[in-house]
């Protein structure tokens, strides 16, 4: 698949074992072999060839594209665990947006500047309430904290009015909002991960020649989405939580046995960032 998009690529690679930075290695570790190397190495050129560059008005993230096998691994785990991930930002429109949020900010505080003068005497009569208040209530006088409590309800009502009538902090948020929207997105492709776990609600996509194909929205408004795309054998886990990978028998652990692909972009996006990535290469790399 071949895909056209607008977004920021953040380029950047990693390869690791499954085991986590800091989890105990019981069998102990070892250096890999050139060969080895060399198979992650390609495995990864591949997937890195196969994820589309940044379209016109969107950079890479980060600078350095290189891709990195592991050096060292640890023998507790097989197969081993690497990856490729490139990440986009929008730099398109950037200036005008951030016009646009300097706009609305001028007139934010142009507004709090006008209207601080009934703010302030507000606070003046918030606190003459208070007193009469209390000193009706010393008194004992029934009536008396009756009036006092309704003149303050009163005045309550009259204050969450006025404030209610100043929208230009919402017109400020929603321009700040805006700058934030659809400006990243992102391609992660692992090889050989133990386990993948769609969120709640994710939806079944077709992908052809994928194993198992996914997508479910995420932010405030869900105007973000995530794609995940499976290659190889699966099944459910026995957790009941997620998908595990299956690794044949006889196989190396240096070798794809399974590959998961996951895209993250604004949900008006993601499909064609999907249709830019070469996910026929990408399946292409799994040992048959």
């Amino acid at each position: 698949m071949r895909m056209a998009v607008c977004l920021v690529v953040l380029g950047s690679v990693f390869g690791f074992s499954q085991a986590g930075a800091d989890a105990p290695c019981e069998k102990g570790f070892r250096d890999t072999t050139p060969e080895e190397r060399a198979t992650m190495t390609a495995a990864l050129e591949s997937a890195r060839a196969a994820v589309p560059e940044p379209p016109t008005g969107w950079v890479r993230t980060l600078h350095d594209d290189s891709v990195a096998p592991l050096t060292v691994i640890c023998l507790d785990y097989f197969p081993w665990t690497y990856s490729y991930s490139r990440a986009y930002t929008r730099v398109e429109g950037a200036e005008g947006r951030e016009q646009a949020i300097e706009v609305e900010r001028e007139k934010a505080q142009a507004t709090a500047a006008a209207r601080q003068p009934q703010v302030d005497a507000y606070q003046v009569r918030m606190t003459e309430l208070s007193t009469e208040y209390s000193a009706a209530a010393s008194s004992g006088d029934d009536a008396r904290v009756q009036a006092a409590t309704a003149e303050m309800q009163a005045f309550q009502a009259e204050y969450q009015r006025f404030m209610s009538e100043d929208d230009s902090t919402k017109a400020l948020e929603a321009a700040i909002a805006a700058q934030y929207l659809d400006i990243e997105m992102s391609v992660h492709v692992m090889v050989n991960p133990a386990r993948e776990s769609p969120e709640q609600g994710a939806q079944t996509i077709d992908v052809p020649g994928a194993a198992s194909a996914s997508q479910w929205v995420s932010g405030g408004e869900g105007e973000n989405a995530t794609t995940l795309v499976l290659f190889g054998q699966w099944q459910p886990s026995a957790t009941g939580f997620g998908l595990e990978s299956v690794t044949p028998s006889g196989a190396a652990p240096e070798q794809v046995h399974a590959i998961s692909v996951r895209f993250h972009a604004h949900k008006d996006r993601i499909a064609s960032l999907l249709e830019a990535t070469d996910l026929d290469a990408i399946a292409a790399l799994l040992v048959r």
